[in-house]
């Protein structure tokens, strides 16, 4: 069942609706309390009406459609009434509107916090993360540092190796025609045994087996073990000179002798 309402009348331009309830019969039986909440309600704030009193026009007229009232408040002129309703009224905004400021005040106030705690860690991660592109960009330039000096190292390393390759082709060229010369000497060396060994036989076979073998036997003989000899430390220096174009550095060639001299060394 709908709920049956009435429209209180105040001024031409100042009305509220109100809810009937079973026990009201006339005007005059509405109470003032509910007078004031239905009237309150009509305004977007509360204020303090307890002072304000609801007359109604007809008090022993029925309930229904329209009623009229006269409000009027206590020590205070006809009048002026709604003025102090306005008043009223203002000091309800201005209790809401301060409220409004400090409920904002506290609001921006716990932001601003809020806002500066995270400043402050944005700011503690930044300091972090700086100290540690700072530390990895040292590290980098270390790194760069060794690497360049490397490289000096290994261009100075790369220079002397070429230059030790040049000298490495001239003494190899010097060694291969040493070489070609003394396998020349060589092969007169031969050729002059074999002719001693031919004189040798036919002496030895001219003198007899049992005949003692002259001083010139002895000394082609001495000659003989100087060529072997000779021959011998040809062979080594010829294995020397082939290890030597096989090396991958200059080795120390100080210890290698000629092989005539090392021969007339030993005639002496």
């Amino acid at each position: 069942m709908a709920e049956d309402i009435i429209q209180v009348l105040v001024t031409p331009k100042l009305s509220f609706n109100l809810a009937l309830q079973d026990d009201w019969k006339t005007q005059a039986d509405i109470p003032q309390q509910v007078l004031r909440t239905a009237f309150l309600r009509r305004f977007p704030l509360d204020f303090n009406a307890d002072n304000l009193n609801f007359q109604p026009a007809t008090p022993t007229a029925g309930l229904g459609g329209r009623a009229v009232f006269k409000i009027s408040a206590q020590n205070v002129d006809d009048d002026r009434v709604l003025l102090l309703i306005l008043s009223e009224l203002e000091k309800s905004f201005k209790v809401r509107l301060r409220e409004s400021i400090e409920a904002a005040k506290s609001e921006i106030l716990s932001c601003s916090m809020s806002f500066q705690e995270v400043v402050d860690e944005m700011r503690k991660k930044q300091d972090k993360q700086t100290s540690g592109l700072i530390d990895e960009i040292r590290s980098l330039k270390d790194h760069l540092q060794t690497t360049q000096k490397r490289l000096f190292l290994l261009e100075q390393e790369k220079e002397q190796m070429r230059k030790s390759m040049a000298a490495i082709e001239g003494q190899n060229s010097l060694l291969r025609g040493e070489v070609e010369d003394q396998r020349k000497q060589n092969g007169e060396a031969m050729q002059q045994m074999r002719a001693m060994e031919g004189v040798l036989h036919d002496v030895i076979g001219s003198k007899g087996p049992h005949n003692h073998a002259p001083p010139i036997i002895q000394q082609l003989q001495d000659q003989n073990r100087a060529l072997e000899a000779r021959i011998t430390a040809i062979g080594e220096w010829i294995r020397t000179g082939t290890e030597l174009v096989k090396a991958p550095t200059y080795p120390d060639l100080s210890h290698l002798r000629d092989p005539s001299q090392e021969s007339g060394r030993r005639r002496r």
